[in-house]
């Protein structure tokens, strides 16, 4: 069942790729992600036996493409167009108009194969992870590392439609500092757990260091995002602010994750250590 869906969701990525390739801003990155996803797609359709096991090479074009969406520093390519402009009172100003071609705009197909890429890639490694048995915790590492990906590289800043510049807000030093610290605690205590036999590792309880420094983060705004430009009406749209919602969502997601992992190995660790049940003596010591 596993392996059709796998071939299933190959196929979407391929129908996918068809409008990214035809599309007017492509560029090597995504031209070199999309042969890879074909390719890729082409290798678990023979191998449909294996096709799950397989699917965690989806993390290599998903890589590739996500960059070039992430990086990507419009949507619309515009031009200024310098004049003048005659007020009430006869007089003449120079005016400057902002204009936009719709035509050069980036495919919003391709944030959509990224997330079936991942999706495949997160199949895949669950796959390979659950042995040499199935574990919710070892599932839980392996999606909270997943998460991780759009949190280690704020979105570049963009052009949105109404001519504004968007990009991330400035992030105190510590607050950066604490977010890193806390991706790498997410991906080394993750390998720990994952490496680890025990269908439900003790181990885990660690989660709670990363948990905390995430959930501060998100406390104090690290993801949210600012936009100012002439020519800007109202607030940017969602495609503007796609990346940002991306990023806000993975964290939510992420610190969800962390504590019920937490939870998981901190009930172990109460349950391995928890002092015996003190057994009533009779008198006569029988």
């Amino acid at each position: 069942m596993r392996n059709t869906l796998v071939v299933a969701g190959a196929l979407v990525a391929v129908a996918l790729c068809v409008p990214v390739a035809l599309g007017s801003e492509r560029t090597g990155a995504q031209v070199v992600g999309v042969a890879a996803v074909v390719a890729l797609a082409v290798l678990v359709s023979v191998r449909h036996a294996s096709a799950a096991r397989l699917a965690g090479w989806f993390a290599v074009p998903a890589l590739v493409l996500g960059w070039s969406w992430w990086r990507q520093t419009s949507w619309f390519v515009y031009s200024v167009v310098a004049g003048t402009s005659v007020g009430p009172d006869l007089s003449a100003a120079p005016a400057v108009e902002l204009s936009g071609d719709p035509g050069l705009s980036v495919p919003l197909a391709l944030p959509a194969l990224v997330g079936v890429l991942w999706l495949l890639a997160t199949v895949g490694l669950l796959t390979v992870t659950r042995r040499p048995g199935p574990s919710a915790t070892r599932t839980l590492a392996v999606v909270a590392a997943v998460l991780t990906v759009p949190l280690w590289i704020a979105p570049a800043a963009r052009m949105t439609t109404t001519g504004a510049a968007i990009s991330s807000l400035a992030v105190p030093r510590e607050v950066a500092a604490a977010q890193l610290c806390s991706l790498v605690l997410v991906l080394v205590v993750g390998a720990a757990v994952v490496a680890t036999p025990e269908p439900r590792p003790a181990r885990a309880a660690t989660y709670a260091l990363p948990a905390l420094g995430l959930t501060w983060t998100s406390v104090q705004g690290a993801l949210a995002y600012g936009y100012a430009g002439f020519g800007a009406t109202g607030a940017p749209s969602l495609g503007d602010a796609l990346p940002w919602v991306v990023v806000t969502v993975a964290q939510a997601l992420l610190v969800g994750v962390l504590w019920v992992v937490t939870a998981l190995g901190a009930r172990v660790l109460f349950t391995r250590y928890r002092p015996p049940d003190v057994v009533p003596v009779s008198p006569s010591g029988r």
